[in-house]
């Protein structure tokens, strides 16, 4: 009967990985972009983010102190995960859902770079370990109904701020952060005042690059989309994916933009000038970058 059990467990998580897995390759099956899902989710992705130049022993080391960055981040969360997982007594399910958590650690620091959200992967193991304590407390203590709703009904309330380290950008005050006009504050974020500049000079829908940065919003304030492969710049070297530095010279040669967007890392915008935002992108792409015009 256990093994019955278990087998439900399987076929149902199985459906659930297959049914969005199986929509999203449909996606990029339709549109001919199969071999980039493929080569830039797992090959770049797993690839370019750490290299091992020093021994199978150091690398291990590396993904054991991976495997305790979002752990250490989210003791609390995780000290009661790993304590329901360990006090468990359902058998074979148990030992499939600690199966489960112990491989999402693995798949989470095969890239060798464990982000802040990655820990989201190992939230519904901890949702699973709050549904096991409040399982024992209804059946071993004398509550009532009352007292749980109201316990879960806080829970829910206070967990989301728990070690949430996007808090601070969630706020009006911290996220709407207005564009310096001449050292005076503006009414419209940076990204609005580009979009209304982008788009008085195009006449229209602008087309745009992010030559060295990810995009922070400004292709959804121009109500524009990406017109080329390779629209912003991801978080690897040339030396690790010189196609998409030389896709963006072509571009920006071919003239398919109108607009290139530099981030420049200066705490005083005062002082960016045009050669600081050339300065500010890569070397093979700065030629090209200065025959940009409308």
């Amino acid at each position: 009967m256990e093994w019955k059990k278990m087998g439900v467990v399987v076929a149902m998580s199985s459906l659930g990985f297959l049914v969005p897995s199986v929509l999203l390759i449909g996606l990029f099956y339709n549109h001919h972009a199969l071999h980039d899902l493929l080569h830039i989710y797992f090959g770049l992705n797993m690839d370019s983010y750490g290299t091992n130049t020093n021994g199978h022993i150091w690398q291990i080391w590396n993904y054991m102190k991976l495997a305790a960055t979002p752990i250490s981040m989210h003791w609390l969360i995780s000290l009661i995960t790993i304590t329901a997982l360990a006090t468990n007594r359902q058998g074979k399910s148990c030992f499939l859902v600690i199966f489960m958590f112990a491989g999402t650690i693995v798949m989470m620091v095969l890239s060798h770079y464990v982000r802040t959200y990655y820990v989201e992967l190992l939230m519904p193991f901890f949702v699973l370990a709050l549904i096991q304590f409040l399982t024992l407390t209804i059946e071993n203590l004398p509550v009532s109904k009352v007292s749980i709703l109201l316990s879960v009904l806080l829970g829910s309330a206070v967990i989301p701020f728990y070690a949430n380290t996007f808090l601070s950008t969630m706020t009006p005050k911290d996220s709407y952060k207005p564009f310096l006009d001449h050292g005076k504050p503006s009414a419209s974020t940076l990204q609005e005042q580009f979009a209304e500049s982008m788009i008085r000079k195009a006449h229209g829908t602008p087309t745009l690059l992010m030559i060295n940065s990810l995009d922070a919003g400004f292709y959804l304030a121009a109500h524009t989309q990406p017109k080329t492969k390779y629209f912003h710049k991801l978080n690897v070297s040339y030396e690790q994916y010189p196609e998409m530095y030389n896709s963006f010279s072509e571009s920006l040669n071919q003239k398919k933009v109108q607009f290139v967007v530099v981030k420049v890392n200066n705490e005083k915008p005062s002082v960016i000038n045009s050669a600081a935002a050339i300065n500010a992108v890569y070397p093979v792409n700065r030629g090209p970058c200065l025959k940009t015009t409308i």
